[in-house]
């Protein structure tokens, strides 16, 4: 009896460049964010530097991570989809923190998480243009 292999979705090639700009960025980011937790969170007005360093590893971790597959040719449509969804997130994220203000922040506070939100805006419709111009074809 003759094995026939499943048939699977091909693989669609997502250009890298947005992905390495975006992981740099991340990880620069995330790296920087990290070391200086605590002057960076007393100007952002909240009361202890965890949260903020906690953050700020797992966004260095995930910049790294992202900064690696797309140096080596390995977005695919999956993992294109998980960095649009993570700066959508992030701009949701900064959305509820400036309009519900959940977390009482200064007014530099404020100021970083618009410009990071909006950073991750841009960063998010450069790599969906991506995916939808190679999905396009």
């Amino acid at each position: 009896m003759a094995t026939f292999p499943l048939a699977t979705a091909p693989q669609i090639i997502i250009p890298q460049r947005p992905y390495l700009v975006d992981g740099l960025l991340i990880a620069i980011s995330g790296m920087g964010f990290t070391l200086a937790s605590t002057p960076i969170s007393n100007f952002m007005g909240l009361l202890t530097p965890f949260p903020l360093t906690f953050i700020s590893i797992l966004t260095f971790v995930y910049g790294i991570v992202l900064l690696i597959k797309a140096g080596r040719g390995q977005i695919r449509q999956g993992m294109a989809r998980v960095g649009i969804l993570a700066n959508d997130l992030s701009v949701i994220t900064g959305i509820i923190l400036l309009a519900l203000n959940p977390v009482p922040l200064s007014d530099g506070g404020r100021w970083i998480v618009l410009i990071f939100s909006s950073i991750a805006a841009v960063m998010g419709i450069w790599q969906w243009v991506a995916v939808y111009s190679q999905t396009r074809r």
